[in-house]
């Protein structure tokens, strides 16, 4: 693939998407999140005065307190709201007044909501995200490009992908040029996320499945204005043929990031993330990260701070873990935002890195935002935000038995051996570098050889701590889910260690060599569709079984990622 990073790219032609007026699908389960605060009262002398600074603010006076609108019916009090929300103050007082008001009047309170949160976001939009209901879907979209409260609306979004749909499909085809955009933007980083089955679920419903391909490839972003950023001291840039970018090409790449430093990627940006040289990205979007701070931390600068997770790759994770390290060591409130940037990259390694964070002793500050950060970054790739099993650690390789490395512009093959190993064999087939063997002692491995074996090793670790969980909780999993993680190459280090439980049969089995499940007997068995399984507990098993499997591991020199098969009963 070859990118195209000349200023001409802001010339190409953007698809014509219809205007058409589509009345929002019915959505069931309309509702607002119990807030478990009283509605508002007021005796009569602060009923009059309420009453006075509603007829103030409507002369155009003052702002009034939200707390006036107290002084009204419910319906009188959501119109008044709704026709006026620039009206009223936005302090915190407002705040818990407006929590308030919402228990009291309920669904009716959404309109006037929506327009306040997008007025005071950090004040609205927590209690926004407690209203499930595509109307606000139009307003998250706009918060979405809100870097203070993006977070938020995230989480709504993702929540229910569907419910998202439903409100912005209309708007994203409306007539309304500013919010058409604004949509359609959000409906492509749901696409991105992995929610594209719920777009063309909702459009076919509308009737306007025609225009996903269109509205989905409208991802150029509009020019910024003319950047003022010295390009002079940051890394140089090649392509993948090993020729070095021009300064026109450069600042073709930089005005991308600008123009998109929150959004996904447009496919300028993924073009040249595939046809560049990786480890030339990993170093100069990681300069522009540091520059930022290095600055003075320009609000007009941010994009920088977001250059990483918007094309950085797994190198990248490794320069920003790098920086965690030292920031945290000296409480620097920029560890922080670190983590935000691991959790919007979402790749395996920026996950394991973050899961890794979690089970790591350190200060509560950093363990509480490495939990939320690993939060977020679970739903991105789909995963539940909690209650996560061993089947839903991260796989490096993503099923792959091999993956490409480019090393100095070269191409080299990655594989796991036998024993789990990451090892890295050039184009002639000679091994080049190989996790723990005299061969990685001499020299450091390439950047993205290291980020390949980090994030080989996190995933077994992590493994094999989620697998000693499941045993002690009884947690089980699906047979599908099972299979997936059964058959993962970099995984089976791990996976082939434990002896598991398939129900309803009480069958003890374990995972070969070549990925199948076999018996004390080595008969291979075939998992049922309908089966869970589970990693038995030595508690569950009879001398005579935990003797056998443990002789039979024994004869093929397995030795356990934890101790199972000789551990007690685990204590109440």
């Amino acid at each position: 693939m070859t990118h195209d990073l000349s200023p001409r790219v802001w010339d190409a032609p953007r698809p014509e998407l219809p205007i058409l007026s589509l009345t929002t699908l019915p959505f069931e389960g309309e509702r607002i999140a119990p807030l478990g605060v009283p509605p508002q009262r007021l005796h009569r002398g602060a009923r009059r005065r309420a009453e006075s600074l509603l007829a103030l603010a409507r002369a155009g006076g003052a702002r009034a307190p939200v707390i006036a609108l107290a002084a009204l019916d419910d319906d009188e009090a959501a119109s008044v709201f709704a026709r006026g929300p620039e009206l009223f103050s936005s302090t915190a007082e407002d705040g818990e007044a407006l929590e308030r008001l919402t228990a009291r009047v309920g669904l009716a309170i959404v309109p006037g909501l929506a327009s306040y949160a997008l007025a005071h976001p950090l004040l609205a939009s927590p209690l926004l995200a407690s209203v499930s209901s595509p109307r606000v879907a139009p307003a998250f979209a706009l918060l979405l490009e809100h870097r203070d409260v993006r977070e938020t609306a995230e989480q709504w979004m993702l929540a229910d992908a569907r419910r998202a749909a439903v409100g912005l499909w209309p708007v994203a085809l409306g007539d309304e040029p500013t919010m058409r955009g604004t949509c359609s933007r959000a409906l492509r980083w749901l696409a991105w996320t992995g929610r594209r089955d719920a777009i063309e679920d909702i459009a076919d419903r509308y009737g306007v499945s025609d225009v996903i391909e269109p509205l989905l490839a409208d991802d150029l972003p509009h020019r910024p204005a003319p950047t003022t950023v010295d390009l002079a001291g940051l890394p140089a840039l090649r392509d993948g043929h090993g020729g070095e970018l021009d300064a026109a090409a450069t600042s073709t790449l930089i005005d991308l990031l600008r123009a998109t430093p929150l959004a996904p990627p447009c496919s300028q940006l993924r073009s040249a993330r595939s046809s560049m040289c990786a480890a030339d990205l990993d170093a100069f979007t990681l300069a522009l990260f540091d520059r930022f701070f290095a600055t003075g931390e320009r609000t007009a600068d941010r994009w920088m701070m977001h250059a990483p997770a918007a094309i950085g790759g797994e190198g990248a994770v490794l320069g920003l873990m790098e920086r965690f390290a030292r920031l945290s060591a000296i409480s620097s409130e920029h560890a922080a935002v670190v983590l935000d940037s691991l959790a919007t990259m979402a790749t395996p390694l920026a996950l394991l890195e973050l899961e890794s964070l979690v089970h790591r002793a350190g200060p509560r500050a950093w363990l509480d935002h490495a939990r939320h950060s690993v939060g977020i970054a679970r739903v991105r790739r789909g995963q539940p935000r909690y209650g996560v099993g061993p089947e839903h650690v991260p796989d490096p390789w993503e099923g792959r038995r091999a993956v490409e490395v480019s090393i100095a512009g070269r191409a080299h093959e990655a594989r796991i051996d036998h024993r789990g190993d990451l090892v890295v064999r050039d184009d002639e087939g000679f091994v080049i570098w190989h996790a723990g063997s005299a061969l990685d002692t001499d020299d450091d491995p390439p950047r993205e050889v290291a980020a390949l074996h980090r994030a080989n090793e996190l995933a077994k670790l992590l493994l094999a701590k989620r697998l000693e969980d499941a045993m002690e909780t009884g947690r089980a999993m699906h047979a599908s889910t099972f299979t997936r993680l059964a058959r993962s190459t970099a995984l089976h280090a791990v996976t082939a260690t434990i002896v598991y439980r398939i129900e309803p049969l009480n069958l003890l089995v374990r995972i070969a060599e070549d990925g199948s499940l076999v018996d004390l007997d080595e008969h291979v068995f075939e998992l049922p569709r309908d089966a869970t399984v589970c990693v038995v507990e030595a508690a569950r098993m009879s001398r005579a079984q935990r003797r056998d499997w443990a002789c039979r591991l024994a004869d093929y020199e397995i030795i356990q990622v934890f101790d199972q098969l000789s551990r007690g009963p685990v204590a109440a």
